[in-house]
């Protein structure tokens, strides 16, 4: 029995034989890749940010755009936090604000500043947070 490799996308599991595995991957790895209109130094950016936030269709593409903005943007501000913890400037956001206002407050951003949309998506996230954050407060002594 040939021996196979199980994985799983969208909750079913899929089992292709490593024969086929090898094949599909030296024929997609000599398909060339496009380049994107934004670069090749990230993957999303603010016009593509923007319009996966804005999506307010109920089927499953407007619910994977909802995915996409809320996830792109949660991600992006962990790691801008954390950015910021290691070169010694942590910061933190003031008591009570949630992950929805940070959501809120990157889409208007990206609707007020329409012209520099074609930016890294990361890049505005960051811009967009930054006059959020705060020292912050010391650490409790045990």
């Amino acid at each position: 029995m040939e021996s196979a490799a199980v994985f799983f996308l969208g909750g079913h599991q899929i089992i292709m034989f490593k024969p086929i595995l090898a094949i599909a991957t030296v024929a997609l790895s000599t398909v060339p890749l496009k380049a994107e209109p934004w670069g090749s130094h990230y993957f999303i950016d603010g016009n593509r940010l923007y319009a996966d936030c804005k999506n307010e269709s109920n089927d499953s593409a407007g619910l994977l755009a909802f995915g996409s903005c809320r996830g792109f943007i949660f991600g992006a501000f962990d790691t801008f936090a954390a950015v910021r913890a290691e070169s010694k400037q942590p910061s933190c956001l003031p008591e009570g604000v949630n992950a929805g206002q940070i959501v809120d407050i990157v889409v208007q951003h990206l609707r007020d500043n329409p012209a520099r949309r074609h930016e890294g998506a990361t890049f505005i996230v960051a811009r967009a947070v930054e006059p959020l954050l705060i020292p912050c407060p010391p650490k409790p002594q045990k």
